[in-house]
């Protein structure tokens, strides 16, 4: 890697980022997200195309003769979460904030690809493609991108992520072979009665009561219905219902999440709450409705491309390459990219910064070299390893 070049290109890499965050976009609203990228790719002078408001940059060598493109994929989306950071950059997009890093994800692969016009010579014989994803967050983007041509339309045979992680050093990097990240379940739950007064239980079919005894059974099914060898977290995570002190409401709203790597934990799960719920239901004489959908199947690192992202992050690791860290139970919707072709996701270290998803948290710009490097090497060494 040219040092002089990122060097002397730096603070623009940091501007892009701090600009990314200071103007936020949720999912599948991120249309200023994207002007800004293509504008960026303008000026490089890569060619790319459109995939909705996702976008696909390329660079294929005059000398190339592979049909085998290598894919890079950073994800542009925010959260809706009001920051309550106080630096120059913070979002001014009231209620919507980078607090997961893509706008440091979407910097590092733009300056990748400002890299890659640059030093043509380094990347003779070598198809890259750089993938700019919308709507991580709420799941839906990897698939919309593939549905409209990303593994069609360009000859990509191998695809890699990369993640900011807090808690893991700057410089540093994690990877496992195998589920690296969960499988993200939603579910609502409805659960109607009869009202009355608070002083007359007794003449009301109460949903509460019913609530509580379906929510403490619910969150014992992972380690009283589930093999302990499987990783199930169930959380209920919305209730809504009632306005009064001295009223029994008639209806409650539920939401919830499940997470899993197991398919088959999965319907064991979704089959043991259904039944828990209707049997609780049945005791107070309620009526329910119950539905799930799975917005993210689990993230699954291929072996050969997990040991080639090993040696990669080995020439630009820091100090400590993690290579068996624990799965998380967060998704991420970079999954269905795995399933339709081999490839890894990386996690790289942000230092002691806030939490993903904390209305504190900041990207730390001091990554952007080491997410760079990686994304350089990785081309680089591309068909090599």
């Amino acid at each position: 890697m040219d040092l002089s070049f990122v060097n002397q290109n730096f603070n623009d890499y940091v501007s892009w980022r701090h600009h990314l965050h200071s103007h936020p976009e949720l999912s599948f609203q991120e249309t200023n997200t994207s002007a800004f990228i293509a504008t960026k790719l303008d000026e490089f002078g890569m060619p790319y195309k459109k995939l909705g408001l996702g976008i696909v940059a390329y660079f294929r060598s005059d000398s190339s003769s592979s049909s085998q493109g290598l894919a890079l994929r950073a994800d542009i989306d925010a959260l809706p979460i009001h920051e309550l950071n106080d630096f120059k950059h913070k979002s001014v997009n009231e209620g919507v904030m980078h607090a997961c890093g893509h706008d440091g994800h979407t910097a590092m692969l733009l300056a990748a690809a400002h890299y890659v016009v640059n030093h043509k010579e380094e990347f003779a014989d070598k198809q890259l493609y750089f993938i700019f994803q919308p709507a991580e967050e709420m799941g839906g983007g990897a698939s919309q991108m593939i549905k409209e041509g990303l593994f069609s339309d360009f000859p990509i045979s191998q695809v890699y992520g990369l993640h900011n992680w807090p808690g893991i050093a700057i410089g540093d990097f994690a990877i496992r072979p195998g589920p690296i990240m969960a499988a993200v379940d939603f579910f609502d739950l409805s659960i109607t009665g009869k009202g009355g007064h608070a002083a007359m239980p007794d003449l009301a079919d109460d949903p509460i009561a019913a609530l509580g005894n379906i929510i403490t059974q619910v969150l014992s099914l992972p380690n009283r219905s589930i093999d302990p060898s499987d990783a199930l977290v169930i959380s209920f995570t919305s209730i809504e219902g009632g306005d009064s002190y001295n009223v029994i409401p008639s209806n409650l709203k539920i939401k919830g999440t499940m997470r899993y790597f197991n398919q088959d934990v999965y319907e064991i799960a979704k089959k043991k709450i259904n039944d828990l719920v209707s049997a609780n239901c049945a005791l107070h004489n309620l009526e329910y409705d119950f539905s799930t959908y799975t917005t993210t199947a689990a993230t699954i690192n291929h072996p050969r491309e997990t040991e080639t992202s090993i040696q990669v992050a080995k020439q630009i690791v820091k100090d400590q390459l993690i290579t068996d860290m624990h799965p998380s139970m967060g998704g991420e919707d970079f999954a269905y990219m795995l399933e339709a072709k081999p490839g890894s996701y990386i996690w790289m270290g942000n230092g002691s910064s806030a939490s993903l998803h904390s209305p504190h948290y900041d990207f730390n710009d001091e990554s952007i070299t080491y997410g760079l490097g990686y994304w350089l090497a990785l081309m680089k060494n591309h068909n090599v390893l």
